[in-house]
């Protein structure tokens, strides 16, 4: 080979690798990069479902039937056939011990503004539930058709109907929701004057059933049941059981 092409070849090789000494090939614009797509950029968002309207656990405690200090919205018949007089909410005791209820309060729940219409507080009936007991609040009518030993207080007025309207169990102390139901609809923005922000009243996922002016109620079914998914617990029940088991 000629000496003269070696020497153009050895040229060549040194402009080579002075460009890459000081960062870039020529056409690069200085330094070639490669760019990274941002960390999750290529995964499509995750969306909720539209019936995921309560919260994960509903807001509420977790338990399970049978668990000490817990107590549950049981029973409710809201609309009867006719005049309202056999209406009553039924609240009760499936866990192995006694519950102190001062403190304790049901509050009913205006669907159309969001806020309480009437409350209650537990202690009016009693100091204590007792384990398996049951504490039904109902027309004057219907308590005097309960078990003798059925603690009870007087509905101060009718049960709303629904689409929707609600419930809560509160702990006007602890400024906590112990158990909710939201019926003939939802309710994700119950305004609880112990609570400093709004509350969700549906537990996981919605119930569907209804009592819609007829004989039954709505009924944890079995029993007391509380998974934290309103739509698994609550059936209709076509017999109303105040004051006994579902």
């Amino acid at each position: 080979m000629p000496v003269c092409a070696i020497r153009l070849i050895a040229f060549v090789v040194l402009l080579l690798a002075g460009a890459l000494a000081v960062g870039g090939l020529p056409g690069c614009g200085g330094t070639c990069t490669c760019e990274e797509a941002p960390a999750g950029e290529d995964e499509p968002p995750v969306s909720e479902g539209a019936d995921d309207v309560g919260a994960e656990d509903g807001g509420f405690p977790e338990h399970a039937p049978g668990d000490a200090g817990i107590l549950v919205i049981n029973e409710v018949d809201y609309d009867n056939p006719g005049a309202d007089t056999q209406e009553f909410i039924e609240i009760h005791n499936p866990g192995p011990e006694d519950i102190a209820l001062a403190g304790l309060a049901l509050v009913l729940i205006n669907g159309g503004s969001g806020v309480e219409y009437d409350r209650y507080a537990l202690d009016e009936a009693a100091a204590v539930l007792p384990a398996g007991g049951y504490l039904v609040i109902g027309s004057a009518s219907l308590l005097a058709t309960l078990p003798a030993d059925t603690l009870r207080l007087a509905l101060g007025g009718s049960l709303q109907n629904g689409a929707p309207d609600g419930l809560a169990l509160v702990d006007t102390v602890g400024a906590r929701v112990l158990d909710a139901l939201s019926y003939e609809g939802t309710i994700i923005e119950a305004q609880i004057s112990e609570l400093s922000e709004a509350v969700t009243l549906v537990e996981g996922l919605p119930t569907p059933v209804v009592d819609d002016n007829a004989l039954g109620s709505l009924a944890r079914t079995p029993n007391g049941q509380d998974t934290d998914v309103a739509r698994d617990d609550w059936q209709y029940a076509p017999v109303p059981t105040p004051g006994a088991s579902n």
